[in-house]
Order: C-alpha cells, then sequence, then structure tokens
C-alpha cells in the first residue's frame, strides 16, 4: 500500500510540473516563431507598426510583455527585434522558479527572385 501511495504521489508530481511548465514553453516557441518570421517580412514597416504587431503576437501567445519591454532597431531593409521577459513557474504547486525568456531575432527579407 505505502509503494502505491509513494507511485500515486510521483506520478502526480510529475503531472503537475508538466502542467504548470509545459505551456510557457510552448508559448514562447511559438512567439519566437512568429517575431522571426513578423521581423523577416516588416523591411518597410516602420518601428511602430513592428512593435504593434508583436503585441498582438504577445496577446495571441499569452505572452506577459509590455510595449516597453520590445526593442526594434532598423538597418536598412534588416529588422531587428529582441524582447526579454520572465514568468514563475511551478515545478512544485508551493514554489515558483523564476524563469527568463529571450527573444532576440533578425531579420532579413527574401531575395526578391523568391518573391515571384
Amino acid at each position: 500500500m505505502l509503494r502505491l501511495t509513494v507511485k500515486l504521489l510521483a506520478v502526480g508530481a510529475v503531472l503537475n510540473a508538466a502542467l504548470n511548465v509545459v505551456p510557457p514553453f510552448f508559448h514562447y516557441a511559438k512567439f519566437q516563431d512568429a517575431v522571426r518570421e513578423t521581423a523577416r517580412f516588416s523591411a518597410r514597416a516602420t518601428e511602430k507598426d513592428v512593435v504593434d504587431k508583436v503585441m498582438r503576437l504577445a496577446d495571441e501567445n499569452e505572452i506577459p510583455i509590455d510595449r516597453e519591454d520590445v526593442r526594434v532597431t532598423k538597418i536598412k531593409e534588416r529588422t531587428h527585434v529582441a524582447i526579454a521577459y520572465s514568468e514563475d513557474l511551478y515545478y512544485v504547486p508551493t514554489q515558483a522558479y523564476r524563469w527568463d525568456f529571450v527573444v532576440d531575432v533578425e531579420g532579413v527579407p527574401p531575395p526578391r527572385e523568391l518573391l515571384r
């Protein structure tokens, strides 16, 4: 009986950690891909337009950032986007672990021949 209880507690702890830790990483990966695509195809967009798009993507992907967290730099057709934010992850239900996420992408538009 004791072994069964220990096994059930271990399985419960693993399931709890998976349900509380995996979603932030999944949202981060989707968000990073979307920001990379935005940076790549925003050669003609202004920095403000890129920030607006990134904020919409953050809302869609449940990313806790403010406008001030988004840094956009444009040099000719290249667009560089840098974002850093932190989230509390709960491996154990009562103890939070702070995790820093960083999105740092540079978008170069595809060659014109590929766009035809």
